[in-house]
């Protein structure tokens, strides 16, 4: 069977930037009806990004400690020693970064890699871009994303 799903997730020992964007991805991703987008992380959170989340309602992303034989969206990362475990074995779709860049070997379908203070800021413009409405627990999240990794 082929995997359709494409997991998004973030570095290992994610901060509130690389949680964050991955659902706020997921949330961008599902307003323009591409539900096969699904938020993961590959470690545990830290204390602000479980607070971040409490706060706002919002469910943290399911752990996947293997990502073998996934489709994935990697966010806020391009190192290969930041990318789960596994990733070898994984199919990456695509990137979306603010951090220098190290894909040599891979080869993505999609690349977003702009300099800035946070991938939540590359990801909130993506709902601006496309003029559609940021649900209010996902603009938190994802302001807090930027305020912490600015």
């Amino acid at each position: 069977m082929i995997e359709k799903n494409i997991y998004i997730v973030g570095h290992k020992k994610p901060d509130l930037d690389s949680t964050a964007s991955t659902v706020g991805y997921e949330a961008f991703r599902h307003a323009l009806g591409q539900h096969e987008y699904k938020a993961i992380r590959s470690d545990k959170v830290n204390v602000l990004t479980a607070w971040v989340f409490d706060e706002y309602h919002t469910e943290i992303p399911p752990l996947v400690e293997d990502v073998s034989s996934m489709n994935l969206a990697l966010v806020d990362h391009t190192y290969p020693e930041s990318r789960p475990n596994n990733w070898e074995k994984a199919n990456i779709v695509e990137v979306i970064d603010h951090h220098d860049v190290k894909l040599e070997d891979i080869i993505p379908q999609s690349i977003t890699i702009r300099r800035c203070g946070s991938t939540c800021s590359l990801i909130t413009q993506m709902f601006y871009n496309m003029n559609l409405e940021v649900p209010k627990n996902i603009a938190c999240i994802l302001l807090s994303g930027i305020l912490d990794d600015t």
